[in-house]
């Protein structure tokens, strides 16, 4: 596809990570390759077109809700495939992409097409290549409840993931929230307890 607009291209990419992507494309729509032009202008070369074309029957008011529209689409295409392209780059070669379900992608970027910070896309990265790798390791509840957490949950969150370990499914290794190991980044016994709080909220 050599129009397209995608920050993604298939042939830098493994197997899993190409497996990725069309699962994700399935699931919320195509993801070009291999060209980026960014979606900031291609949206605006758009709007500029629906206005072209829509300019007699349409009032000013009418034309900048339809403009909103495409710069919001635009918006979350590149906030898309910014997270996809990190989680593809991220996934080991024994990753069993084909086994990830299409109704969870769905779900995740449901939740997170409007994220736009870089530490926050990051996780979110982390989350999919994790589930991509082993599918079933998230759970669409586990996804809900990163879709809560602002920026600084977000970095406690994933200061706490640190001290995980993949057994069956993701084990907490914290085992005295004193311990100096803990401590330093961040990790003591109130964050570990504001993280019990905020997960209930979900």
């Amino acid at each position: 596809m050599p129009d397209g607009n995608s920050i993604i291209n298939l042939g830098d990419l493994a197997k899993p990570a190409t497996v990725l992507i069309e699962k994700v494309s399935n699931a919320v729509g195509i993801i070009y390759e291999p060209r980026r032009i960014t979606n900031k202008a291609a949206a605006e070369a758009e709007a500029e077109k629906i206005k072209a074309i829509a300019n007699i029957e349409l009032s000013e008011i009418e034309q900048r809700g339809l403009e909103r529209l495409v710069h919001q689409e635009g918006r979350k295409q590149d906030n898309i495939e910014n997270i996809t392209a990190k989680a593809a780059r991220a996934l080991p070669p024994e990753a069993k992409t084909e086994e990830l379900e299409e109704d969870w992608v769905a779900h995740f970027f449901d939740k997170c097409d409007k994220v736009s910070d870089e530490t926050m896309q990051s996780l979110w990265s982390s989350l999919l290549a994790g589930e991509a790798t082993k599918p079933g390791t998230y759970s669409k509840r586990t996804v809900d409840f990163v879709a809560s957490m602002d920026k600084k949950d977000a970095d406690l969150f994933t200061k706490f993931c640190q001290f995980t370990w993949m057994i069956g499914g993701p084990s907490p290794l914290v085992f005295n929230s004193d311990d100096e190991v803990y401590t330093k980044e961040g990790i003591n016994f109130s964050a570990l307890k504001h993280l019990a709080r905020i997960s209930h909220r979900v």
